[in-house]
């Protein structure tokens, strides 16, 4: 049995993260940080993650604007996506 996890590396980032719109993603970057959450939108220049533990703390919705220079890879589960 395959794994259910994909990356979308490099040059993919910009193009390929469009079909994982409105779904939990992990996003690395190149300094080492891991940013999970919804990923709300993205465009050429960055990717917009909503953090999904901020409700139960605070309601306020933590947003994370990354650019696409920095991200190293997009995580997803495929199942999730379907």
């Amino acid at each position: 049995m395959g794994t259910r996890i994909h990356r979308i590396t490099g040059k993919d980032i910009r193009t390929s993260v469009a079909r994982v719109l409105n779904h939990k993603v992990q996003v690395v970057t190149w300094g080492g940080i891991t940013y999970t959450g919804i990923l709300t939108s993205s465009n050429d220049k960055e990717l917009v993650v909503e953090d999904v533990n901020a409700a139960w703390y605070n309601r306020k919705k933590h947003t994370h604007k990354i650019p696409v220079e920095e991200i190293r890879e997009v995580n997803y589960d495929k199942a999730s996506t379907w």
